[in-house]
């Protein structure tokens, strides 16, 4: 009688390779940096944002200065230090309009709008993107209700409430929501190629889909201020209460 061979399993020294490559595989510790910024606004009538990408909340307060707080965050990878380590915040005031920038590093091309607007057709949160990096950006914005009120943005979400003068809001792609009070809003003017516009006003809720642009115009209100917004794809929502 012949023994039969035996048939050893190589599964054991297989797992054991794999446990031992991912152990050696090098980790990305996320990176992490917070800035914050005070502008006196003087006799400034305007304040002008310009932000890459993000979260944005603009508040409105009582209090006589901008204030910036702003968290920088990725995830470890490639050059992802030198991109949290040269933002920057700068300023200036003159002519009547406070202009507060946030800069990215020069040599970095954070967000691409291709990609973001396949996360928004995904539902997903806006990031900013480099080649061997992701990157999140989360900024919180005090502003004097005074002040007339211009961002211009590149990709993301935006928040607005408490203000009471003209609101301008320019953005790549994302999802824009304003909340000001009925008495203080005049009209309401939004440019959008694709996406929904809702305006929630009296009670009443007034629905917007555009697939190859066009405008939607409300002119109701008694009071003075314009609110204007420009976004290439998102989601559009203006409470006035």
């Amino acid at each position: 009688m012949h023994a039969r061979p035996t048939h050893r399993t190589h599964q054991p020294v297989a797992l054991a390779v794999l446990f031992l490559l991912l152990a050696a595989a090098p980790t990305h510790a996320a990176v992490t940096r917070a800035m914050t910024g005070e502008y006196s606004v003087d006799t400034a009538r305007r304040l002008e944002l310009s932000i890459p990408f993000g979260e944005i909340r603009i508040e409105g307060t009582d209090t006589p200065e901008v204030r910036v707080r702003v968290k920088a965050s990725c995830d470890g990878g490639g050059d992802c230090g030198s991109f949290v380590k040269g933002l920057r915040l700068e300023s200036s005031n003159r002519g009547g309009t406070l202009r507060v920038k946030l800069e990215r590093p020069d040599n970095h091309e954070v967000w691409n709008m291709e990609r973001d607007h396949d996360r928004h057709a995904r539902g997903e949160r806006q990031r900013g993107h480099h080649d061997s990096h992701d990157s999140d950006l989360s900024i919180v914005v005090e502003v004097p209700r005074s002040l007339q009120v211009e961002l211009n943005m590149g990709a993301g979400e935006v928040n607005v409430e408490g203000l009471r003068r003209d609101l301008s809001i320019d953005l790549g792609a994302g999802e824009i929501s304003v909340r000001m009070l009925e008495r203080h809003v005049g009209s309401v003017d939004v440019n959008m190629a694709v996406g929904e516009t809702t305006i929630h006003q009296g009670g009443k809720t007034h629905e917007y889909a555009r697939v190859l642009g066009g405008p939607v115009r409300w002119r109701e209100g008694k009071g003075e201020a314009e609110i204007d917004v420009n976004v290439g794809a998102g989601d559009v929502d203006v409470t006035l209460e």
